[in-house]
């Protein structure tokens, strides 16, 4: 295959790039909104999400995300804390191993609005790094017309990289029964958006261009529905927008607990996803292993769009893994703001 298709293909994510997803947007909470900080019952909060797309196709995708939170309690503010974290994304396509690297602190402050409605404002401040290796690319002018020769000049860039800072907001609302427990009254709803890239970085790799990464949004509803003592049902959605690119993605599971007892619990997530646009997309079965404060999400993307003659229909695996620290509180600070 001549390179020029690949570069074609690198250029227009250049120039209309869009940023990273998870299938499990849910368990990606900081890459969705910067509200969702601090949105947990615990202390500290580890997660990481890892997928491999399109292996069998020249532009595959490989991508990585790391997050770590920490809330804070203040006895002189009643019924509010706040949370910081440090968000790491890594994304990488095709033969040029074109990449978006990012890395950010996120702070955010949540408030006890009334008995059962709380909510979040949150910001975060960043670097992003756009990069190419052109070492790895092959262009059309080193064909003589009878043979290959890669002595033979090749297209010159400014750059092979840029460097920009990256800001990003969100505002979440939690809805939560006034007595919630995470064992015995788990039902709740997350909802809010998240803007990303407010000052539209320019990506390009010569110095005559400007070429702006698209602010992205994202919509979201997160929710829990408790219908026995050990029996939930899961519901979740996103709607996000950057420049061309769209992407809805709907979720349902039954989340099945199978010991309840504190420091002991045990629960089992089964379900599917839909992600869709006028032509589909992808069908996602989904797994989840809940062991006290450790998650396992497992899923497979089925493509069902028109690329699916290049893909075979196999999108690719993604893994979500969560820890929650908790520590013991006194009394008068585990009161404050208690979400579950």
């Amino acid at each position: 295959m001549h390179c020029m298709v690949l570069m074609s293909i690198c250029w227009a994510s250049a120039v209309q790039a869009q940023d990273l997803h998870f299938s499990q947007f849910y368990h990606s909470p900081l890459n969705l909104s910067p509200g969702l900080a601090g949105i947990y019952s615990g202390d500290i909060r580890f997660i990481g999400n890892y997928n491999s797309q399109w292996e069998n196709v020249p532009v595959d995708y490989l991508t990585f995300s790391g997050a770590i939170e920490k809330k804070f309690y203040y006895e002189g503010l009643k019924s509010s804390y706040f949370a910081v974290g440090l968000l790491f994304n890594y994304d990488q396509a095709g033969t040029s191993e074109l990449s978006r690297t990012n890395i950010g602190v996120t702070g955010s402050y949540s408030r006890q609005l009334a008995p059962t409605f709380f909510a979040t404002l949150g910001a975060s401040v960043g670097i992003t790094q756009r990069a190419f290796n052109l070492a790895n690319l092959t262009f059309d002018e080193q064909f003589d017309g009878e043979q290959f020769d890669p002595s033979i000049p090749v297209e010159s860039f400014d750059k092979t990289n840029s460097l920009n800072p990256d800001f990003a907001a969100g505002l979440n609302f939690r809805l939560q029964p006034a007595d919630a427990h995470r064992l015995t009254k788990r039902s709740k709803l997350d909802f809010g958006l998240g803007v990303h890239h407010l000052t539209q970085p320019n990506e390009a790799f010569n110095l005559n261009e400007d070429i702006r990464l698209n602010m992205r949004f994202s919509g979201y509803a997160l929710a829990t529905l408790m219908l026995t003592n050990s029996f939930d049902i899961l519901l979740r959605g996103t709607a996000q927008f950057q420049g061309p690119y769209r992407e809805n993605l709907g979720s349902m599971s039954a989340k099945i607990h199978l010991n309840r007892q504190p420091s002991r619990e045990v629960a089992i997530v089964l379900g599917g996803s839909y992600r869709f646009d006028s032509n589909g997309d992808a069908i996602i079965p989904h797994i989840e292993f809940h062991v006290q404060r450790w998650l396992l999400g497992l899923n497979y993307d089925v493509n069902i769009s028109a690329f699916q003659t290049a893909t075979l229909r196999r999108g690719g695996p993604e893994v979500a893994f969560r820890y929650i620290f908790t520590s013991v509180k006194p009394l008068e600070v585990q009161k404050i703001c208690p979400i579950i």
